[in-house]
């Protein structure tokens, strides 16, 4: 064997199987759907809330400017990139969230 083929041989990773990856790992897996799952309830629910407080306008056509998704995840967003100025907003926020 050359040279090159050896250093090729030595940087490339052990093959194994795909399935064996953590990607793979059902129950890790099933985790980050339930995750994701209740995160995407958060956000429609406070979109919902927030259209209940302050309704998006409507277009010509009918429909809303924002989805509701959009609506109900740029405010927690804005509120967590400018938490030092919006700390109330955000406890309001924590505290709609946590149904108290």
């Amino acid at each position: 064997m050359d040279s090159k083929t050896v250093a090729q041989r030595d940087i490339r990773p052990v093959s194994k199987s795909p399935h064996n990856s953590p990607l793979f790992d059902g129950e890790r897996l099933s985790k980050l759907l339930a995750l994701l799952s209740l995160a995407l309830c958060w956000i429609i629910l406070m979109g919902e809330w927030l259209h209940y407080l302050k309704p998006l306008k409507l277009r010509k056509h009918g429909r809303t400017v924002k989805s509701t998704f959009r609506y109900g995840f740029d405010y927690p967003r804005n509120i967590v990139l400018n938490l030092e100025q919006k700390t109330d907003e955000f406890l309001h926020v924590l505290q709609f969230l946590s149904g108290t």
